[in-house]
């Protein structure tokens, strides 16, 4: 089979897909957090201050990776089963670690000193949450070109939900939950230089996901690799999306203010959702100037990454405020409950929205990153958040009820917060290297092999040695304590 017939195979096997639903998306994902609290308590039993960082390795691998991969490979269609196992794992480790204590527990707390009981600086669940962007997407970008990947899971071409869809739209969550704006880190902006100071700074600051954006169109325009045309366009990408939102966001805040980022999204979505529908700029999206789909001109090209910078920029508004929220001071256990449940509230609010938007104005659609997509990916990030600080509660309330495994009583990171654990750490540490990485792998693996002609044994293994690969390159760095800082 020559090159181009394969290529073409490829794109048709990545393209014209419709989805799945929001709430199996919003299950199959939740794995993640499940799989950090097996990791805390399996982590606890089977590690001590004196295990090798080898030994380490393999169980943060096996417990924070390999059940996330298995939700959307060989498991996709029993995650019930996975979920089970994992639970089971956690209560069984718990139960013969408490049978086989050598030494009397301490006595128990109250409830009420629980609730009390300080809680303050670091917010590991933030952490473990945009670990798990990065891991999540590392895991989809691969898996999607083996047949092991259900279909329904792919990218959708128009509108629909696929667990891939959420890639971009999470990356730019992630990264305004914690950026200087939302923590409160930003310079006021004052007077026409100062914005153009920071302006500059910004497009500074986001020049290497340009270069990589050019690289990664150049590779794929030089080579036989499958394009999806209709993702982002012929030239553009993730890389430029990211760089261009960056951009837009700075001088967007510089011409307003962080306090008012709510406020921003709101506007952004709303007068975005209106031009698509009522001023043809949807149309336009999907068939181009001419109404054929052509692709002449360098706008009409890549239309879909260039026009959906709009969606993306009132999600990073979005997440700019509700990091605004979560980076505010509170320092007790009660304090971070209250928090769970203004997430709780804020989340089936969203949902409500998100049903209305699909209902009443039209469905989501990743291509033109509209209302609803905005909505959905506020609902999807805000479920992830409130998962990973509910797994943040419950370590803590296992710990200071003297529920933990035994070997678990050892210096922690930090005296009032669990830490997040190594390998999570080493993907925050050096997040954008573990995705370059991804993605060069991804490309290696896909020149290498018919990856749609793999056996599911196949796939699997070598889905399972890329991420075991990546896992431990950035793992290595982190122990020999290297950020690969390039800016």
């Amino acid at each position: 089979m020559d090159d181009d017939s394969y290529k073409k195979q490829k794109e048709a096997f990545v393209s014209n897909f419709n989805g799945t639903t929001a709430t199996e998306i919003a299950v199959v994902t939740s794995i993640n957090t499940l799989s950090v609290l097996l990791n805390h308590i399996g982590g606890a039993w089977l590690c001590s201050a004196s295990s090798s960082v080898s030994w380490k390795f393999l169980v943060d691998f096996v417990t924070l990776i390999l059940p996330v991969e298995l939700a959307v490979t060989l498991l996709s269609s029993r995650v019930d089963v996975l979920f089970i196992a994992v639970m089971c794992t956690c209560i069984g480790i718990l139960i013969i670690s408490d049978k086989t204590r050598k030494t009397k527990a301490p006595q128990k707390i109250s409830l009420k000193t629980f609730l009390a009981r300080p809680l303050a600086g670091k917010r590991p669940f933030i952490s473990n949450f945009r670990a798990y962007v990065n891991v999540c997407t590392a895991i989809g970008i691969l898996a999607v070109d083996f047949t092991i990947f259900p279909r329904r899971f792919a990218k959708a071409e128009t509108y629909g939900m696929g667990i891939m869809d959420v890639g971009v739209g999470s990356f730019v969550v992630a990264n305004a939950i914690v950026s200087p704006e939302a923590r409160g880190k930003y310079s006021q902006y004052r007077g026409a230089w100062s914005s153009v100071a920071s302006i500059i700074k910004s497009v500074k600051s986001s020049a290497p996901l340009l270069i990589l954006g050019g690289i990664r169109t150049l590779a794929v325009k030089s080579t036989a690799y499958q394009e999806h045309v209709t993702e982002y366009g012929v030239h553009w990408n993730f890389f430029f999306t990211l760089a261009v939102v960056k951009i837009l966001s700075t001088a967007v805040l510089c011409l307003t203010s962080p306090s008012i980022s709510g406020y921003i999204a709101v506007f952004l979505g709303v007068s975005y959702q209106y031009l698509l529908s009522y001023q043809n700029l949807g149309e336009f999206i999907i068939m181009g100037v001419d109404g054929t789909g052509s692709r002449e001109g360098l706008l009409n090209a890549n239309r879909e990454g260039i026009v959906s910078c709009w969606g993306y920029l009132a999600i990073y508004m979005a997440g700019v405020k509700l990091g605004q929220f979560l980076f505010e001071p509170r320092s007790t256990v009660r304090a971070w409950v209250v928090v769970l449940i203004q997430l709780v509230a804020l989340s089936i609010a969203f949902w409500g929205l998100l049903g209305l938007s699909q209902y009443y104005i039209e469905p989501v659609s990743r291509r033109m990153a509209n209302l609803s997509y905005v909505i959905w990916m506020m609902v999807f990030n805000t479920q992830q958040l409130i998962m990973h600080l509910a797994v943040q509660l419950i370590w803590i309330f296992l710990k200071d009820f003297n529920l933990i495994p035994s070997s678990s009583e050892k210096p922690e990171k930090d005296s009032q917060i669990p830490a997040t654990y190594d390998l999570l750490d080493a993907v925050n540490r050096n997040g954008l290297l573990y995705f370059l990485l991804a993605n060069v792998m991804t490309g290696i693996v896909n020149v290498s092999m018919a990856t749609i002609y793999a056996t599911p044994i196949v796939g699997f293994t070598v889905i399972s040695t890329y991420m075991f690969s990546l896992s431990l390159v950035v793992y290595i760095l982190h122990v020999f304590n290297v950020s690969s800082k390039i800016w």
